[in-house]
């Protein structure tokens, strides 16, 4: 089973419980973060004059390689402010 297919019925089970329903929210939550997005070109002149080329289309915050802190930056897998997955694809042999 897909994680979409398990966010739609989860998202349709009925309940009076709100410990099971913040649960539920929760989890589907957690969820749409595993799915991997394609981080976005920045358009924030400052950002992209201080090295960062993408930023988290969830929280758009800069992610990924910073020009000027190489030993510091990566392509991670993760976006380190919302814990969105990434998926960089193409972009991580730039």
């Amino acid at each position: 089973m897909r994680i979409s297919e398990a966010m739609m019925i989860a998202s349709a089970i009925e309940t009076s419980d709100k410990k099971v329903w913040e649960a539920i929210v929760t989890l589907i939550e957690a969820a749409k973060k595993q799915e991997p997005v394609k981080p976005v070109p920045i358009k924030y002149e400052p950002l992209i004059r201080h090295g960062w080329e993408y930023g988290c289309p969830a929280c758009e915050k800069a992610v990924g390689f910073n020009k000027y802190a190489v030993e510091y930056t990566d392509n991670d897998p993760f976006c380190p402010s919302c814990g969105r997955k990434l998926d960089w694809g193409d972009w991580s042999e730039e």
